[in-house]
C-alpha cells in the first residue's frame, strides 16, 4: 500500500512551484512564486487542491486558488430597489487538463443537487411547461477557439429543486501566447444567489431544460506545458501591468495604495482582455478613487459605488465604466478590515 503524503506536501505539489525570487518592482524582499503555467503570485496568495471554498465546494486537483474568494454585492436594481447577490466568485489558475478540471468542479455541483442547464434532454420544472422541448443543439464542455483565446470551456448549473436566483457558472479560458500580455489557463467559478426580498424581488423557479449528466468534450488542447524562464516579478507602484510586447490593450498602471498580487489572467472576450488581483494597502475609498480617475481617462464614464449589502461581511467599493464601443472595466474592492483588503479588476474590449 502506497504511503499517503501529508496534506501540506500535497498542497505544495499541486501548486507546482518552478522558482522563487525577491520581488523586483514590488515590495523589496518578499518572495514571489512562479506557478507551472507561468503565473506569478505574491506570498500567501495561492492555495492548492483541497482548500475550502464556500457552500461546501473545494479547490479541485489541477487548479490553484488565487487569493480570497470574491464576494457578491448589489447584483441588480429591480423596480428601483437594490437586490444583493449573496454569492461568491473564485479565481483559479489551471495547470491540469482543462476537461478534467471542468468535470471535477461540475461533479462537485452535481453531488450537491445541481443539474446542467442547456444540456441535451427534455427535463423541466414541469413536464407540461411550454418550453419543455428537446434542445436543438449538442452542448460541448470545451471547444477550441481562434485569435485571442485558444480554448474555452463553460458550464452552467442550477439546483435541481429550481430555487430561483441561484446558479453556478464555470468558465475556463486558455491562451499560451504572450502576444496580448495575459497568458495561461484560468478558471472562474461563480456562485450567484440573489437576495429574496418579499414584496420587492422574489426570483421565480427556473424552467430551463436540464440534465444530470455533464456534456461531452468538444476537442480542446492538452494541459499547458510547464513554462520555464518566467521572471518572478510583479510591477510595482506607477508601473504598467504589461511591459512591452504586442498587446493591443492600454495597460493599467498600479496605483499607490495597491499591490499586484498575481500576474494578469486572460478573460474571454472579442478582444484581448484580462483580470487582476490586488492587495489593497491604502485606504479603500482613496484607492478606488485613484483607479476611477485613471480608468475614466482611459475609457470614460467612471463612477464609484459604495455598499455594505451582501459582500460576505465586507464593505464593497465598486468602480465601473465604459464607452459606446463596448469597452469597459470593473473594479471591486472588498474591505474586511485593516489587514484584509483586496481588489479585483477586469477589463473587457469588444
Amino acid at each position: 500500500m502506497r504511503a499517503r503524503l501529508p496534506s501540506a506536501v500535497r498542497v505544495l505539489a499541486a501548486i507546482v512551484v518552478l522558482t522563487t525570487a525577491a520581488c523586483t518592482g514590488g515590495d523589496a524582499g518578499s518572495e514571489l512564486t512562479v506557478l507551472r503555467t507561468g503565473a506569478v503570485v505574491a506570498p500567501g496568495v495561492a492555495k492548492g487542491a483541497g482548500a475550502k471554498l464556500p457552500d461546501g465546494f473545494r479547490v479541485a486537483e489541477g487548479t490553484t486558488l488565487l487569493g480570497p474568494v470574491k464576494p457578491g454585492g448589489i447584483g441588480l436594481v429591480y423596480r428601483g430597489h437594490p437586490v444583493a447577490d449573496l454569492g461568491w466568485q473564485a479565481e483559479l489558475d489551471v495547470h491540469g487538463d482543462p476537461v478534467a478540471v471542468m468535470r471535477a468542479y461540475g461533479r462537485q455541483a452535481l453531488d450537491r443537487g445541481f443539474v446542467v442547464v442547456g444540456a441535451d434532454g427534455e427535463r423541466c420544472s414541469s413536464p407540461a411547461a411550454p418550453d419543455c422541448e428537446p434542445v436543438g443543439y449538442r452542448q460541448v464542455l470545451c471547444s477550441p477557439q481562434q485569435h485571442v483565446v485558444e480554448s474555452h470551456c463553460s458550464l452552467l448549473l442550477q439546483p435541481a429543486t429550481r430555487r430561483g436566483g441561484e446558479q453556478l457558472t464555470l468558465e475556463l479560458v486558455r491562451t499560451a501566447s504572450r502576444r496580448f500580455g495575459a497568458h495561461g489557463s484560468h478558471l472562474t467559478v461563480a456562485y450567484t444567489r440573489w437576495e429574496h426580498r418579499p414584496g420587492v424581488y422574489e426570483p421565480g423557479p427556473e424552467t430551463s431544460v436540464a440534465s444530470d449528466r455533464l456534456p461531452a468534450d468538444g476537442g480542446v488542447a492538452a494541459p499547458p506545458s510547464p513554462r520555464a524562464g518566467v521572471e518572478p516579478a510583479l510591477p510595482g507602484t506607477g508601473r504598467p501591468v504589461f511591459a512591452g510586447g504586442e498587446s493591443d490593450v492600454r495597460p493599467i498602471v498600479v496605483e499607490p495604495g495597491s499591490e499586484l498580487a498575481v500576474s494578469p489572467w486572460p478573460v474571454e472576450s472579442n478582444q484581448p482582455s484580462y483580470g487582476l488581483l490586488m492587495r489593497i494597502t491604502g485606504t479603500s475609498r482613496d484607492v478606488a478613487e485613484r483607479y476611477r480617475r485613471q480608468l475614466g481617462r482611459t475609457l470614460g464614464n467612471a463612477r464609484v459605488n459604495v455598499t455594505r449589502v451582501g459582500g460576505r461581511g465586507a464593505t464593497l467599493y465598486r468602480v465601473s465604466g465604459g464607452n459606446d464601443g463596448g469597452d469597459g472595466y470593473s473594479l471591486l474592492i472588498a474591505d474586511w478590515g485593516p489587514d484584509e483588503r483586496w481588489g479585483w479588476l477586469t477589463t473587457f474590449y469588444d
